[in-house]
């Protein structure tokens, strides 16, 4: 079965569904699982393209601090794994950006959401290969004893 997407309209007591094939919008699934009077809801997904900026920046500006949070907790305790565990968290979250929220954000936010990527990401490496320096091993003799 296809799957469609249908706006629920409630006036009056008069419940109707009118078909939004046509719309591209956000879609997102809910973390709770409260069903609201005989309705479950299991996905919403948004068309209003400001509402749908406001989220994407507010679950993008969430990320970037944990990335933050991750490279002083990286830079203080010198915790290679949590590095290694951050990079690759990156790498998910950039291709999530590329894939899926380019369409919804605006170019100079996007060009700048890149660079702050890049440059986290280019901090985090340092301080990895600065980890496999102070322990005189090569990046392949860690590989190897993990």
């Amino acid at each position: 079965m296809k799957n469609k997407k249908f706006d629920l309209i409630n006036q009056e007591n008069l419940k109707s569904y009118v078909d939004m094939n046509f719309i591209s919008g956000y879609e997102f699934y809910p973390k709770n699982n409260i069903r609201y009077s005989q309705i479950a809801i299991k996905r919403v997904v948004i068309f209003n393209r400001d509402f749908i900026r406001a989220i994407l920046k507010k679950k993008v500006q969430k990320r970037l601090d944990y990335y933050v949070e991750s490279l002083i907790l990286t830079i203080e305790e010198e915790d290679d794994e949590a590095a290694e565990k951050a990079l690759n968290d990156m790498e998910r979250f950039r291709s999530l950006l590329n894939n899926k929220y380019y369409k919804f954000l605006e170019n100079s936010y996007y060009e700048l959401l890149a660079k702050k990527l890049s440059n986290l990401h280019r901090k985090m490496e340092e301080k990895r290969l600065a980890f496999f320096a102070k322990e005189d091993k090569t990046y392949d003799e860690v590989k190897k004893a993990k």
